[in-house]
């Protein structure tokens, strides 16, 4: 079961596949970027943040309308989207291990998919 109160931190990693158009030409490849996430769970929702992702930064709030999902839109950097994710990892009592989900972001010139994981480092 999820707690119904307090708050922690994750940090982890982002990963996907990016596709940016220069000169008409569509070029592919994969980039990386830090992931962060502080989150309530009394209010069920929390800030998602992807940084230094193809040199993009992308945020938004996400909420928790089921038990361990959650999910939201995304902007920054010109870029907007939309991010989905669960709470993994067993802690009875207490807040959950990690966290993991994909993310979806672009406009007509950038567009990236991708992962992102990260565990709780709440002190």
């Amino acid at each position: 079961d999820m707690p119904t109160k307090g708050t922690a931190t994750y940090a982890g990693d982002a990963i996907g596949n990016v596709a940016s158009k220069s000169g008409g030409v569509w070029d592919q490849y994969v980039a990386t970027g830090d992931m962060s996430m502080n989150w309530n769970f009394g209010l069920r929702s929390g800030l998602l943040k992807i940084e230094n992702f193809d040199n993009k930064n992308f945020s938004g709030i996400m909420v928790a309308p089921g038990k361990v999902e959650f999910g939201g839109a995304l902007a920054g950097s010109g870029v907007a989207g939309t991010a989905t994710g669960a709470f993994v990892g067993t802690n009875p009592g207490n807040a959950p291990g990690g966290v993991i989900g994909n993310f979806g972001v672009g406009n007509s010139s950038w567009k990236a998919t991708g992962i992102f994981g990260g565990t709780n480092v709440t002190p």
